[in-house]
């Protein structure tokens, strides 16, 4: 996950750096984590939870505005 965050942080450029990006892991209902290990640089959640989880942070656009 760690390098999927760089490598979006370079695709986006310097003009996006200040913008925090927060790694969100999700996984099936089904699945069972075989570590119970805390992890402290992502969200690791299931579905249901995901939406309280996306709802903690303030999010913007940073695609092209509408001027409508």
């Amino acid at each position: 996950n760690k390098g999927h965050i760089k490598a979006l942080r370079n695709w986006l450029g310097e003009e996006f750096a200040h913008i925090p990006i927060h790694s969100v892991v999700v996984f099936l209902p089904r699945t069972k984590f075989k570590s119970h290990a805390h992890f402290t640089q992502a969200y690791v959640v299931y579905p249901k939870q995901l939406k309280q989880v996306l709802g903690q942070h303030e999010t913007k656009s940073i695609g092209k505005q509408n001027n409508v």
